[in-house]
Order: structure tokens, then C-alpha cells, then sequence
């Protein structure tokens, strides 16, 4: 259904979208909207190309980069430079968007409430008269142990913040926020800063803040969330760029599947601007959109996330697959090695992969819905250990090639179209270590969409489809299920889609 079941047929839709960020005064004023959270990067690209409206869209924008950096007081001048902008800006659609993202994008809270005011500057005073010693010794015995009182309250305050934070982030991982649960860290990170400086004045509190350093740095699950948050960040970033126009697309159409199926997908090789230098000799993206696959969103994710559980012969010619699975300390990952046969090619083709999610209550892309996003990418190495996977070493027989530096993006939502469904939209780059001219482009995209289209008549004739009980699926995402919290999560996300019409 990823790329499994087309060996690595993965594909994407042709979306884009524009990540930029709002500020406020702190606090938002009258104006700031009561709505629901609108994040920046799920506003429509070239809404805001003149006046004031582009300017406040290019100073969000800066203040989204500037605080990614850490440049907090410059992001929030930018910030504040945009919310002026909106104020004169004259009121349409696109302003009042572009002003409830100003107000309620969580990266601009995070500068809101991370970046200190600036302290009004003192009014001069007639210098004082200076103290005798008694005086001093006299204002130190009745100031002393009320400061260190208060140092003390400051430290516990942030310290408590700290292990409600530590909460919270867990709480997001346990559904695969990663989004969510990054930003929670960014904040955790900044507020054990401050904390830093009140705990000075407690060696208690010190010693308590060095023991919360040490679990943040030791703690599986936010090793997990570093390294695959930047993966996530980087796969939409390839969603939103990707372009198939000009290239024809092999469309598939399948009874069997129910007669709203529909497959389309395109191949093309890289342009020179995308072609990886010292790569291999044959660079391709592919595109593949599935529209109203007979599973649910949450059966579709349950598959993915099961790895183990997935049966080989559901895949057209292949010839072995092993699975490493992950859990909640892994955010769910997990690695899966196919072997495919390429026939009637004499080629056979391995694809290393590390399976990752990221759950999105609010669409990251242009035209989608609340969904699941599914990244798939080799891992760096030919072999050995790679963070906690257990990578083989490349094949070493002849006609047998490891897929290179592949990467598949997959978005996937609750169909519109037709009850218990799901489309796909999905994107891959990749490389072969083969000649353009032992592999034909078009030759190549037919044998893939062929194989997609065999591999899902395999898995619905297996039963993945209209025997699912029998799958072993279903016990696996119980309520007290090792995965239990995430598919809990991708229910909610279904929830939150538009109720799906039913198929004439």
C-alpha cells in the first residue's frame, strides 16, 4: 500500500504549500481571533503578493526562520513589525487568514512567550543618601532569607514547568505528533535555560535541574524525536516542491477495487537542478496518487505500522522481506528490507527502508485533510548500525542492485468519496546504479504500475481487504495494544476530516 506493494511505486501529489508565521502584541488584543489553530505552513501559496498584506506575509516568514535559530529577539521584532502591517492592512479573506495564523500558529506563541519584554527605563532618582554599616547589616537581615525564599519559589515554579512539559511532549509522541511534541522540546530546552539561573541560589534545585538535563539527554524517546523530526520536515518540504506537469501518468482503473479506484502515476527523471552529483547513473521521481483504496484510514495505517504482520505474497515477485519494529520509544518506526524481482527484467532490486509518521490533525499540504504522513528513507549506510536499526550489508550477487538515497513521501486521508476508504498521495526520489538505456524511463513506469496494480489485486484477494479479521491485524490495535495511544490518534484524525459522501 506504501511503496511496499510497488516495490517502491510511492508517489505524491502535485502539492504545495507556503510555511510563514504571524506575531502579536503580547497579549493579542480584540483583534486576535478566538479560532482554532491555523498554522502557517498550511496557507495557500501567492495569497499575498502586494501592499501590506506581503510585507506582513515576508516579516512572519522572517520571524519563523529567525526563531528556528534562536534569534528570539529579532524574531519577535519581526513579529511585531507584521502585526502593525495587518492593523492597516484593509480587511479581506486573505488578511483575516494570514492575521488568525499571526495569532494562533504555535511556533509565533512560542516566540510570544519565550521573548522578554524590554523593561521600561528607570526614572532618575536624587542619588541616596549612603548608609552607615548598621543600616546595611540591619536591610541584610530582613531582605536575606526573604530573597533566597524567592529564588527558591522561582526555581520550584520552573522546575514544575518543566515536568508538565515533559508530559506533554510524551503525550504527542504517543500519537506521533512530531510537530507538536518538536516544539514542546524547543520549549523545554529554553525553559531548563532560564531555570539555569534561578537554581543558582539553591543547591537542591541545581541538583534537581542536573538530574532533568540528564534524562532529557538520555531519554530514548526524544533521541528518537531529534533525529525524525528534521526527516518530517524535510519530506514535506519535497511534497510542496514537487512538480509532475508535462510527463503523462499511466491511469488505472480496477472493478475489483470498486468502481470509484482510481491509480494514476508518473515517472521522470531528475532535472539537472535535482540531480544528486556523484549519485547514481539513473535519478528518478515518481508520483503515484491512489483515490478510494477499500481499506480505512486507520486499518491503512495499522498495515504500515504492523510491518511484521504484512504478507510477502500480497507483493507482486518478491523475494524475501525482514522487518525490524518499533514502539512508542521509536515514535512507531520501524526498518523493512524487500527484495522484488524486477521481471521480465533480469534484475533484481533491494529497498532499504526506515518507516516514520507524523499524525496532522490540521493539513500540512494544499488541498489535503487531516491525515497521516508516512516517510520512508534509506538509511545512510551500506550496513551495520544505523541510530537503532541493524542495517544489512548491500548485495554483492550479480543482477541484484540496493535501490540509492530514496526517499517517499506519503500523505494519507480519509477518501471524500466513499465511506471506510483512503487516498494516497505519495512522492519518491531515487536512484539506481544502472544506464538510462538498460532502463528505459517509460519501460520503467509501465513495469511499476503493473506492479502496483498486481501487488494490490494480490492484497485484496489475499484478504487484507474483504477478509480483515483474519489478517491479525485487528488484535494488534486493541486498547491495551503495545501501539494502542497512536491509533487512537489517527481516529481522531478521522474524526476531524469531512464526513466522506456516499457512492451513488
Amino acid at each position: 500500500e506504501n511503496g511496499e506493494g510497488a516495490a517502491m511505486g510511492q508517489s505524491q501529489s502535485p502539492l504545495q504549500s507556503q510555511a510563514f508565521c504571524g506575531c502579536g502584541n503580547r497579549p493579542p488584543g480584540p483583534a486576535g481571533p478566538q479560532h482554532e489553530v491555523l498554522p502557517l505552513h498550511s496557507l495557500e501559496l501567492g495569497q499575498f503578493d502586494d501592499g501590506d498584506l506581503a510585507e506582513a506575509n515576508e516579516a512572519l516568514l522572517d520571524a519563523v526562520a529567525l526563531g528556528r535559530k534562536g534569534k528570539h529577539s529579532e524574531a519577535y521584532q519581526r513579529l511585531l513589525s507584521a502585526e502593525q502591517l495587518l492593523e492597516r492592512a484593509a480587511p479581506s479573506p486573505a488578511m483575516g487568514q494570514l492575521r488568525r495564523a499571526c495569532y494562533t500558529d504555535p511556533e509565533l506563541q512560542e516566540i510570544r512567550i519565550t521573548t522578554p519584554l524590554k523593561k521600561k527605563p528607570k526614572d532618575k532618582k536624587e542619588p541616596k543618601t549612603p548608609k552607615s554599616k548598621k543600616e546595611k547589616k540591619d536591610k541584610k537581615s530582613r531582605t536575606g532569607d526573604d530573597a533566597d525564599s524567592l529564588v527558591c519559589v522561582e526555581a520550584e515554579g520552573q522546575l514544575a514547568d518543566l515536568e508538565k512539559s515533559m508530559s506533554d511532549l510524551r503525550h504527542h509522541c504517543s500519537g506521533a505528533y512530531v510537530f507538536e511534541a518538536h516544539a514542546v522540546l524547543m520549549k523545554i530546552e529554553r525553559t531548563a535555560k532560564a531555570a539555569a539561573k534561578y537554581c543558582k541560589g539553591s543547591d537542591s534545585e541545581m541538583a534537581a535541574l542536573r538530574a532533568f538535563s540528564d534524562r532529557l539527554a538520555s531519554d530514548p524517546l526524544i533521541g528518537k524525536l531529534r533525529v525524525v523530526h528534521p526527516r518530517m520536515e524535510e519530506a514535506l518540504a519535497i511534497a510542496r516542491s514537487a512538480s509532475c506537469d508535462g510527463y503523462t501518468p499511466v491511469v488505472i482503473k480496477d472493478p475489483d477495487f470498486g468502481k470509484h479506484f482510481r491509480l494514476e502515476l508518473t515517472l521522470r527523471p531528475l532535472t539537472k537542478a535535482e540531480w544528486e552529483a556523484g549519485g547514481p547513473r539513473t535519478q528518478l521521481m515518481c508520483y503515484v496518487r491512489i483515490f478510494n483504496w477499500p481499506l480505512s484510514l486507520l486499518r491503512t495505517i495499522a498495515v504500515d505500522t504492523e510491518a511484521d504482520n504484512f504478507n510477502n505474497n500480497w507483493i507482486k515477485d518478491c523475494r524475501g522481506r525482514d522487518v525490524q519494529n518499533g514502539g512508542l520509544a521509536d515514535i512507531f518506526s520501524n526498518l523493512i528490507v524487500l527484495t522484488i524481482a524486477l521481471s521480465p527484467l533480469p534484475i533484481t532490486l533491494e529497498d532499504v527502508q526506515i518507516r516514520e509518521f507524523a499524525t496532522f490533525d490540521t493539513p500540512p499540504l494544499k488541498g489535503a485533510r487531516p491525515g497521516v504522513l508516512v516517510v520512508e528513507k534509506a538509511p545512510p549506510v551500506d550496513g551495520g548500525r544505523f541510530e537503532n536499526w541493524d542495517v544489512p550489508n548491500a548485495p554483492t550477487r550479480t543482477g541484484c542492485y540496493r535501490i540509492s538515497g530514496g526517499t517517499k513521501v506519503h500523505y494519507k486521508m480519509s477518501s471524500t468519496e466513499v465511506p471506510n476508504c483512503t487516498d494516497l498521495l505519495s512522492f519518491s526520489k531515487f536512484g539506481l546504479p544502472v544506464p538510462s538505456f538498460l532502463l528505459p524511463v517509460d519501460t520503467f513506469k509501465n513495469i511499476l504500475a503493473s506492479k502496483i496494480q498486481e501487488s494490490l489485486k494480490l492484497m485484496y484477494a489475499g484478504g487484507l481487504v474483504d477478509r480483515w479479521p483474519e489478517t491479525g491485524y485487528e488484535e494488534r490495535m486493541g486498547p491495551s495494544a503495545p501501539n494502542a495511544s497512536f491509533y487512537k490518534a489517527v481516529e481522531a484524525v478521522m474524526r476531524a476530516s469531512a464526513p466522506p459522501k456516499q457512492a451513488p
